[in-house]
């Protein structure tokens, strides 16, 4: 008989060790614990789009020679106290002929020399060269940041890799303890409601908002994501697909306060013309957001202001044929925005001036940015789009000015709000548009042609594709973990709070790719330790707590690492549940966050009343027969929630006492951050965002039904945060 225990496992394919190398995760569980696999297509999809395309034997060949052939990594992410760097050595090359200098991220550059250990030798197949693998040691404690290590041999230089030193957690806030927890309200910037806005909540209304507070417990406002969007295309609204994470919205402006109105007679002139009064007269009272109204309104008043400032602070009205604008008096803070900014902001700027110049009737095909544009244009290093920029340079300062007077006033009002006592919490969404200025302006660092997604989880019974692009994992760390880098330096406010969206994408992210079968999925892992000691960096740096909205399918040991890193954890009070009893808040860890509901979620009222159940019944999105499950589950959630609130199975409670007690509940919950919904502050039903919906529902588009000054006269924010 034979001996199974014994037997070797079967070799792997060409392909299963491509897919391994590549990151393609060959199994996973879903919510029910069944296994999934990807198939061979979606490998084969999966590897194209990293660019690995072609005979995976071929390509396996390519890529071990082109690992060994590096002698570091591009970049290299150490812990603090780390002393350890690996390098990998050609046969012929002797250790003691190599040279290594270290520039510090000041500049400094100081030569060492390290000690060295051979760990490893190898063969290559292809090219029968011998190569050692090599761990060196570095010399000194660094300090924390991005230096750069640099290797030579006879004064020529044979490699150069960023060398990341980084704390291993994210920073924590002095002031917040267990015996100091942060109370505070969510809300969606664009829905507030107030006499002064021009038809959707601008910075006015948040720092309104934050006065009408600062004497309460609220010590938090959390923000959904205030990225870029398409300025040409304003019902494109989801702050989750966004043209680029890297900029702003400067729809969010409010413009009456910027000092750059106050400067400017034909601004102020025009906002007393009765055209514009017909405009605020309706917007305010309209129940959704006339985002085409606004936006060609706000449009208006910034071209005004952009003349009106070229007029004043450059000679491009004085010398119209010059090739360089010069500045002057106030003009040169923003050339120095511009400095500053660099690279990124110009692209973005010439991206939304192509979108201009290109964009197509949005009745002709459904919008797809950049991919609608002529040929030439797509690649951001094209000779065209070169010669198109020297021609508009104006065109592309006007879109670089919109970005400096948001920065300029969301900086001071995130300083007014700091002021009070209060932070303000951002978002960071886990992607951008495939056709928009992020993917652009760096095609390199992106898989064009995969969409990130997520498989069924309680969130979404039937999978959900959310329409955007990942990262390469395999291209990340080039240049210094420049596209991971630029997405945290931008959206990790100095002093603040940042919602990282789906942060298992730090781990991994499920994929969905074209098959000859049609869309199919496969999970693709990223370095998470290099991301997270990134993220620690960044953290620490600008002095900004992060929150991991966990929510889904999370591997274990991602979640341990989360722990680990210091990042809070996301608690919605209805998904904490063992079978027909819901957790006890007051049991939840002191790393979360907790709250009742979120963007994506029915409101307290609209859940208690099964609106959101009714309104995916209408739209057809469930069938009756659901439809009639759901509402049964959902009376078992209202006992348990009951319960929970300290109410009696015979109790006769208003909703308004339901929802008070319940908040009361959670408020007393172990997480060191708890949220409460402006939503049900106002008592409302229904909820911002409804997933599986594009234009069915209105998302991201109701207004709110009360005004920001009417908040701290409401029962339950008086009740909550103003009770001794």
């Amino acid at each position: 008989m034979t001996d199974l225990t014994n037997e070797r496992p079967p070799e792997k394919s060409y392909l299963d060790k491509l897919s391994d190398l590549g990151g393609i995760i060959p199994g996973f569980s879903d919510m029910d614990g069944k296994v999934h696999h990807p198939s061979a297509d979606a490998k084969l999809s999966t590897l194209n789009l990293m660019r690995w395309g072609g005979d995976p034997e071929y390509v396996l060949l390519r890529e071990t020679e082109r690992i060994w052939n590096t002698i570091l990594e591009p970049s290299i992410v150490l812990p603090m106290g780390s002393l350890t760097f690996h390098m990998r050595l050609p046969g012929e090359v002797p250790v003691h002929e190599l040279e290594f200098a270290l520039e510090l991220e000041g500049g400094l550059q100081i030569g060492f020399k390290p000690a060295t250990t051979e760990v490893e030798q190898f063969s290559s197949i292809a090219s029968g060269r011998f190569y050692r693998r090599v761990e060196g040691f570095l010399a000194e404690q660094l300090p924390p940041g991005g230096h750069t290590l640099i290797v030579t041999r006879n004064g020529v230089e044979l490699a150069r890799s960023a060398l990341y030193i980084c704390p291993e957690t994210c920073y924590i806030h002095h002031e917040l303890s267990p015996e100091q927890p942060w109370n505070g309200i969510w809300l969606q910037l664009y829905a507030l409601k107030s006499n002064k806005n021009w038809g959707i909540g601008d910075l006015g209304d948040l720092l309104e908002l934050a006065r009408s507070v600062s004497d309460s417990k609220v010590r938090l406002i959390g923000l959904s994501p205030l990225h870029t969007p398409f300025f040409l295309l304003p019902e494109h609204r989801s702050p989750y697909s966004p043209s680029s994470r890297l900029f702003k919205n400067p729809m969010y402006i409010d413009v009456p306060a910027l000092a750059e109105f106050q400067e400017c007679e034909e601004a102020r002139d025009q906002v007393l013309s009765r055209e514009f009064l017909d405009f605020l007269k309706r917007c305010r009272t309209e129940e959704r957001i006339d985002y085409r109204s606004v936006f060609i309104w706000k449009f208006r008043f910034f071209e005004i202001l952009f003349n009106d400032f070229l007029y004043k602070y450059t000679d491009s009205f004085e010398n119209p044929a010059a090739e360089h604008i010069t500045f002057r008096e106030k003009g040169i803070q923003f050339a120095k925005y511009i400095e500053d900014q660099g690279e990124p902001l110009r692209r973005q700027a010439i991206f939304d001036t192509l979108e201009e110049r290109f964009r197509k009737p949005e009745s002709e095909e459904r919008h797809t940015g950049f991919h609608g544009w002529p040929s030439e244009f797509q690649d951001v290093q094209s000779s065209a789009v070169a010669d198109f920029a020297l021609v508009n340079e104006k065109r592309i300062l006007f879109y670089s000015y919109l970005q400096y007077l948001f920065d300029k006033q969301l900086s001071g009002t995130t300083w007014l709000c700091g002021e009070m006592g209060i932070s303000i919490y951002a978002d960071l969404a886990v992607g951008s548009h495939p056709g928009g200025a992020e993917v652009w302006s760096r095609p390199e660092a992106y898989c064009r042609g995969a969409s990130i997604g997520a498989p069924p989880d309680p969130l979404g019974p039937q999978g959900q594709n959310w329409g955007l692009v990942p990262l390469n994992p395999q291209r990340i760390s080039d240049d210094r973990y420049a596209a991971f880098m630029d997405l945290l330096e931008k959206n990790l406010p100095e002093g603040g709070v940042v919602r990282i969206d789906h942060v298992m994408a730090l781990c991994r992210l499920y994929w969905i790719v074209p098959t000859p079968a049609g869309k199919e999925g496969a999970y693709v892992s990223y370095p998470s330790q290099d991301l997270l000691r990134l993220l620690a960096l960044v953290s620490q740096r600008n002095k900004c707590m992060i929150i991991g909205e966990d929510l889904g399918t999370v591997p274990d040991d991602f979640r341990s690492a989360l722990k680990r890193a210091e990042l809070f954890s996301w608690k919605i009070v209805f998904f904490e549940r063992e079978g027909n009893k819901f957790h006890d808040p007051e049991e939840y860890p002191e790393r979360s966050i907790a709250t009742i509901n979120t963007h994506d979620l029915p409101t307290f009222f609209g859940w208690l009343a099964g609106e959101d159940i009714r309104v995916r019944e209408e739209l057809g999105i469930v069938s009756g027969d659901f439809a009639v499950e759901m509402r049964a589950e959902r009376e078992i959630e209202i006992r348990m929630a009951r319960e929970l609130a300290g109410f009696t199975p015979e109790e006769d409670v208003p909703p308004g006492e339901f929802c008070a007690r319940l908040y009361e509940r959670l408020l007393r919950s172990g997480s060191g951050i708890r949220l409460v919904s402006l939503y049900d502050l106002f008592g409302e039903m229904r909820q911002p965002n409804l997933p599986g919906t594009t234009d069915e529902y209105p998302c991201w588009a109701n207004r709110n039904e009360r005004k920001v000054s009417d908040l701290v006269g409401q029962p339950l924010f008086l009740r909550l945060f103003k009770s001794t």
